[in-house]
């Protein structure tokens, strides 16, 4: 069984074992607008290059886009999670 509390915007929940969970509460709209942010910088600087080499090539090869795109969510993900405080230093751990 699990109890949860809130305590202003922070929840605290009781698990079985003991086990205590602290959830930092925020402003959940800033923490995925940061993140959006930083998955947008990472397909801005990715797209330049893909579209001048697609243009030399005259082929835009869609495999070069899905890349970019799963890293820009990659960074996304990892940015949420050290916005939210579930990781401190995100995804990687360094």
């Amino acid at each position: 069984m699990v109890y949860a509390f809130a305590k202003g915007r922070d929840i605290i929940c009781f698990g079985s074992n003991d086990h205590i969970s602290y959830f930092r509460g925020g402003d959940v709209m800033n923490e995925v607008k940061e993140a959006l942010k930083e998955a947008g910088r990472v397909v801005a600087l990715a797209v330049i290059p893909l579209l001048i080499d697609g243009v030399t090539r005259g082929v835009f090869d869609w495999r070069l886009y899905a890349i970019t795109g799963a890293v820009a969510f990659l960074r996304f993900v990892d940015k949420w999670l050290h916005e939210t405080g579930h990781a401190e230093k995100g995804i990687t751990r360094f």
